[in-house]
């Protein structure tokens, strides 16, 4: 049985930078700050990407986003792919609206396993209510599956990430650090969401996975990483019988 799950971006006020100490190349952060959101406390099976299904193929919708929106895109998607070591291949741009309501598109296109798309709240897309004041939501679409052991699984076949148009046009730019956050930032965190990344139960400012956009670089810190490592490439093939 197909199973969904997403989750909410909210926007507040801003928060202090992160600072790293000079010359030392580690992820800011607690290691244990992330959750996986197939998991409650911490258990049960973990719905990733099939890393050895080939590509994850991707589309955007831009037709509401910002101007020059598709390198960010690009670039929030290879940090993703950097951080998992899954691998992504941009497919091109979409009509398609993730969850769309009447009157908009929700089929992908063939092949297409992922869709950005910005809409207006309560025009486009059901996971954007009218009444929302959230930034962004993402989530993903995913199947029973077996791990290399036999333990079982969840395989996602789809992912879906819709941004606030209204919210995202008055956004700083780019993934540097900027007053109440940037897109790169949002985008890297619904992202996180489409591979499987929940918000953390230990509040720590220094992960993109916070459930609120902070001042800081938009860079993943040291329990994002973690999170993501779970749901990556190392985590292994995922098969839809138990392996003989």
């Amino acid at each position: 049985m197909p199973r969904w799950s997403r989750a909410a971006f909210a926007i507040a006020a801003a928060l202090p930078l992160v600072v790293l100490q000079p010359g030392v190349a580690q992820a800011a952060g607690n290691a244990k700050a992330y959750k996986l959101m197939s998991q409650t406390g911490g258990r049960g099976a973990v719905a990733r990407w099939n890393p050895c299904a080939g590509p994850i193929d991707y589309r955007v919708n831009l037709a509401r986003s910002p101007k020059s929106s598709l390198p960010e895109v690009k670039q929030a998607v290879a940090n993703v792919a950097k951080a998992t070591g899954l691998t992504f291949r941009y497919a091109g741009t979409t009509s398609a609206v993730p969850a769309a309501n009447k009157g908009f598109s929700g089929t992908y296109p063939a092949g297409t396993e992922i869709v950005i798309a910005w809409a207006a709240p309560g025009v486009q897309s059901s996971m954007l209510p009218r009444t929302t004041t959230t930034a962004g939501m993402g989530g993903y679409l995913a199947r029973s599956a077996y791990t290399a052991s036999g333990a079982p699984a969840w395989s996602m076949s789809q992912g879906r990430v819709v941004l606030n148009a209204a919210i995202a046009a008055r956004m700083a730019r780019g993934f540097g650090a900027g007053r109440g956050g940037t897109t790169g930032q949002l985008l890297m965190h619904e992202i996180g969401h489409a591979v499987g990344l929940d918000h953390p139960t230990i509040a720590d400012k220094y992960e993109i996975m916070y459930p609120v956009l902070t001042t800081k670089k938009a860079t993943w810190g040291a329990g994002d990483l973690t999170g993501l490592r779970l749901v990556g490439r190392s985590a292994g093939c995922l098969y839809h019988q138990p392996p003989k």
